[in-house]
């Protein structure tokens, strides 16, 4: 069975959804850090209860995609997997 960024490149998706949001009217934030997520989704809730569409957008760590790799080197065929950084990863198109 195929997975799904075998079929979509799913592991390849990537934007600044937080930024768009604020182009498009919304209210929005980008959260990176887990210790934030609670008050920021309390800002979120504050943004909707005055009528604005709001977005969280969530940067986490890429893992391994596939449960048969047990390292790197097993990963033949696969594109090598992203080491996490300590700040947020962006999409090289952007």
């Amino acid at each position: 069975m195929k997975t799904s960024h075998d079929i979509f490149k799913t592991c390849d998706l990537g934007g600044n959804y937080s930024d768009m949001a604020k182009a498009m009217g919304g209210w929005s934030e980008c959260v990176t850090n887990p210790e934030d997520i609670k008050a920021a989704i309390g800002r979120a809730r504050k943004a909707t209860d005055s009528g604005r569409a709001a977005l969280l957008e969530f940067v986490t760590a890429e893992e391994i995609r596939s449960r048969t790799c047990t390292s790197f080197e097993d990963c033949a065929g696969h594109s090598p997997p992203r080491i996490p950084s300590a700040r947020p990863r962006r999409s090289p198109y952007i």
